[in-house]
């Protein structure tokens, strides 16, 4: 496989949720984000990919800065491994998340993955440090081209749950319209 070409990206998004106003959710006091962003996504090989981007976002309550940095290891298939470093600043609150996935075809149409999730944050300087925890595992199987199972079983670990192990489970039909 050819090395990709270093795509650079540059974008401005401002988003103001809207809701129905017989909806639940137009109580709530939904602010709109604006956010300019750059990122970088490379091949430096032909198995190796390097990206990161960088966000500044606007709030109505203040502004914050986000950071992130990844690889990824790929195959004729896609990625093996994936991780990713991210960081987000407001001069207040910090926060860190690390994210790592690796990913196996176990043949043409079944595909099974690991993946974990690490956050490391502080609301105020007078808080404390917390940390949470996720484990994931996935399969994913493809009986047509058109139908796709897919299953996973997740470990969420944090302050408030030392273990919270849940299920998630879907049945995918492509109409094909």
């Amino acid at each position: 496989r050819p090395v990709a070409a270093t795509q650079i990206s540059a974008a401005y998004r401002h988003e103001t949720p809207l809701f129905p106003e017989d909806s639940i959710f137009s109580v709530f006091a939904i602010e709109p984000i604006q956010e300019l962003s750059v990122g970088f996504d490379t091949g430096l090989n032909s198995w190796l990919e390097l990206h990161g981007r960088y966000a500044h976002q606007f709030f109505d309550i203040g502004e914050i800065d986000r950071y992130t940095l990844g690889f990824a290891i790929t195959s004729q298939r896609g990625k093996l491994l994936h991780f990713q470093l991210e960081r987000l600043d407001d001069g207040i609150r910090r926060y860190w998340r690390t994210y790592s996935a690796l990913n196996k075809s176990v043949t043409k149409r079944w595909q099974i993955g690991l993946s974990h999730y690490y956050n490391n944050y502080q609301f105020s300087p007078i808080t404390q440090v917390e940390r949470a925890y996720s484990f994931q595992f996935n399969t994913n199987y493809q009986f047509r081209n058109d139908l796709r199972l897919l299953v996973r079983i997740e470990d969420n670990i944090n302050p408030d749950f030392r273990y919270n192990i849940r299920g998630y489970g879907s049945l995918r039909f492509d109409f094909g319209f």
